[in-house]
């Protein structure tokens, strides 16, 4: 569909000198532009061709709490006119982070893994809740607010070593809980999880580079 689009003699005129921000999964920022210029124009394609950046935003964009990432071109740096133009539009959503495009699936990934992979243990949370007497609406109001609590705290700089060891007491319960994780290797398969992620996006890369 991409290259059908920006295959067009015409897009690709409109686009010359202009923004372009992808939002593409799997395309990077240089395989855009090569897709923007047609071969004629090749050798020309850093100075005539559009100025492309990459930028994957998150479902959290609906309460203007997204991440967005932003991808820096090959080159290394695009101008600031346009930098602050981009900077501006995501962060109308939330915040935005500048990453080189070989780690753009990484920074992505692990995006995608706050929302989608930790709503599963959350969801485990409040089941247990629920099992234990709490109602699931007051379970989940009590849960939002210590997510929340946690971003707050982290974003101050505080380790996530450093917060389990001020919560956990001894003989408490809290490090009763964090045993039971811990022996599910709950940290290995999260690990995993964002690896595994990530490699599934490189192999696209992989071929259409090859």
């Amino acid at each position: 569909m991409a290259r059908d689009v920006l295959g067009i003699p015409e897009v690709q005129k409109a686009l010359k000198g202009k923004l372009v921000i992808s939002m593409l999964a799997g395309l990077s920022s240089v395989e855009i532009l090569k897709l923007c210029v047609s071969t004629a124009d090749e050798p020309e394609t850093s100075a005539g061709g559009p100025i492309v950046t990459k930028a994957v935003p998150n479902i959290a964009a609906r309460c203007r709490q997204s991440m967005t990432i932003l991808e820096l071109p090959e080159s290394g740096s695009i101008p600031p006119r346009e930098a602050e133009l981009t900077e501006w539009m995501f962060g109308q959503v939330g915040s935005v982070k500048w990453l080189a495009e070989g780690l753009v699936n990484a920074g992505s990934m692990l995006m995608t893994a706050c929302l989608a992979a930790l709503s599963i243990p959350l969801e485990g949370l409040l089941d247990g809740s629920v099992a234990e007497g709490l109602r699931r609406a007051d379970a989940m109001e009590i849960a939002v607010q210590g997510v929340q609590g946690l971003g707050g705290i982290l974003a101050l700089g505080m380790h996530p070593a450093v917060v389990r060891e001020s919560i956990s007491s001894p003989r408490g319960c809290t490090i009763q809980s964090l045993l039971t994780v811990e022996k599910a290797a709950t940290r290995a398969v999260f690990a995993q999880a964002l690896i595994d992620g990530t490699r599934h996006l490189q192999p696209k890369d992989t071929e259409r580079k090859g």
